[in-house]
């Protein structure tokens, strides 16, 4: 079994070079999602870490403090030694799965998400007594009630998609004409 910080450096590194870069913040509710799909889905946690009800939403303690040094700052680069090889290819499709779900959203939406009515995070959330774990049969009980979760399947993506242009014979991408907008 992957570990969180496993999951967490897959999400970052998915999106190291893109312009939304993961947060601590974002970061947290993307191994929320994860993890909670995995329960709805698969009927068994994607990692053993415990998931804490904290202000901004669920939280994994180890791994926000593994990268709390960021602050509010992107994390532009997983954690040294991490290798996508501890997962097997299912997770890696299920993982690209829930980064295609969430990725649209932006971090005070996914903070939404994770806060809403009679969800596992507000059924333990308390500001008088925070940090509370979040059991996972809420977890799994919140996403075994949410509409299916969408496969990303980069073959039928591709088959759907009308090719535009052509390459010549140094790489280049030639575009029809119409699709000259100049400089």
């Amino acid at each position: 079994m992957a570990s969180a910080s496993d999951v967490a450096n897959f999400f970052i590194d998915i999106n190291k070079n893109t312009e939304d870069p993961m947060t601590n913040l974002r970061l947290q509710k993307y191994l929320f999602f994860a993890q909670g799909w995995s329960l709805a889905l698969f009927g068994r946690p994607l990692f053993e870490e415990r998931i804490e009800a904290w202000q901004l939403g669920p939280v994994v303690p180890d791994v926000y403090r593994g990268f709390s040094s960021h602050g509010k700052d992107p994390i532009r680069s997983p954690r040294e030694g991490y290798s996508s090889d501890v997962f097997t290819r299912e997770e890696v499709d299920f993982l690209m799965d829930v980064a295609m779900e969430y990725y649209r959203y932006s971090t005070g939406g996914l903070v939404g998400l994770c806060h809403g009515a009679g969800g596992a995070w507000e059924s333990v959330y308390d500001d008088s007594t925070p940090y509370k774990e979040i059991p996972t049969d809420r977890i799994k009980e919140e996403f075994s009630k949410k509409e299916a979760l969408q496969r990303f399947d980069i073959d039928s993506i591709s088959k759907n998609m009308k090719r535009i242009g052509y390459r010549d014979s140094e790489g280049y991408l030639v575009l029809p004409k119409e699709y000259d907008y100049g400089d």
